[in-house]
């Protein structure tokens, strides 16, 4: 049996560099905004994040 062995890795495979999430931008939303954006991205069947990232680069939400 080897004691060095790596064990292996779990969950998706990494994304190439390029395509990595690396950069953030604090957004700020009032009590009510937050509410009506909560409610559409569940209706959407997303995390708020996923919602606002493809609701702002233009894609429809629509529940799978």
């Amino acid at each position: 049996m080897t004691a060095n062995k790596t064990p292996a890795r779990r969950g998706p495979k990494p994304k190439p560099a390029n395509e990595r999430r690396t950069c953030t931008k604090l957004i700020r939303w009032s009590p009510d905004e937050l509410e009506i954006l909560e409610a559409r991205a569940e209706a959407a069947g997303v995390p708020v994040a996923v919602f606002v990232r493809l609701s702002s680069l233009g894609e429809r939400q629509t529940k799978p």
